[in-house]
C-alpha cells in the first residue's frame, strides 16, 4: 500500500484469521495468526512474520505452548532485534504484557514483564 492508502495489495490467501500486524526492525511484518489444526479452540493464536511482499512466512513464537493461549497486538521493543511485547490473557477476561524472545519456541521462554499491570481485554 502506498502512503496515501492507494494500491492496497493482498499478502496472503490464508483460510485462517491473520490480524494485528506491526513492522519489525528488519522490515518484516509481525502478526497474529489463528492456528487451529489439532488444537482446542482457545490456544491457537500465535506470532508469525512475513516479508512485505507476503513471502517467507515463518512462525515466530507460541504455536506449541498452552499459556497464554493468545498473542495479540505484538510490537518490537526499540533497541532489541529479538524481543517483542505482546498482549496475552493471563486468565479469563484479563490481559498482560509479555516479552517474547524471537525464534525461541519453548514454554520457559515466556515470562510476564516486570511491573506489567493487568488491563481489560477487548470484548
Amino acid at each position: 500500500m502506498d502512503g496515501d492508502g492507494k494500491n492496497i495489495e493482498k499478502l496472503t490467501n490464508s483460510a485462517v484469521s491473520e490480524f494485528s500486524p506491526s513492522v519489525m526492525h528488519d522490515g518484516r511484518i509481525l502478526y497474529s495468526r489463528w492456528e487451529y489444526v489439532d488444537k482446542g479452540q482457545i490456544g491457537v493464536k500465535c506470532l508469525w512474520a512475513m516479508r512485505p511482499d507476503g513471502s517467507g512466512t515463518v512462525e515466530i513464537f507460541g504455536n506449541d505452548i498452552a499459556l497464554p493461549p493468545v498473542f495479540i497486538h505484538s510490537r518490537p521493543i526499540p533497541g532489541y532485534n529479538n524481543l517483542f511485547v505482546v498482549l496475552g490473557p493471563r486468565k479469563h477476561h484479563s490481559s498482560r504484557q509479555w516479552p517474547v524472545p524471537a525464534g525461541r519456541i519453548a514454554p520457559d521462554a515466556l515470562t510476564a514483564a516486570p511491573g506489567a499491570s493487568d488491563v481489560a481485554a477487548a470484548a
